[in-house]
């Protein structure tokens, strides 16, 4: 939530797969730490993939984006353009 917060700051609409969700609650809990090792697997997943397109890319005026897996469990990212009618 903290990050979409942030992300809803720089006009980025973001929405994420169930295959995400999934993904960080399998992977970002810890039977001995619950779930603190949560915000370091965002941080290194989602975060890191976004950053460089928040800065320089496709969403440093804003935008929308899905945040999905791909078949190795790796993040992507996959931009939806708005067709706008004239």
């Amino acid at each position: 939530m903290q990050l979409e917060e942030q992300l809803h700051e720089k006009k980025v609409d973001v929405t994420f797969t169930a295959a995400v969700k999934a993904y960080l609650a399998n992977v970002g809990f810890d039977p001995l730490m619950g779930a603190r090792p949560m915000a370091r697997l965002i941080q290194d997943t989602i975060r890191s993939a976004l950053a460089d397109e928040l800065l320089f890319g496709r969403l440093s005026n804003g935008g929308k984006v899905t945040v999905t897996l791909n078949s190795d469990n790796k993040v992507e990212l996959e931009f939806i353009k708005e067709v706008v009618s004239i």
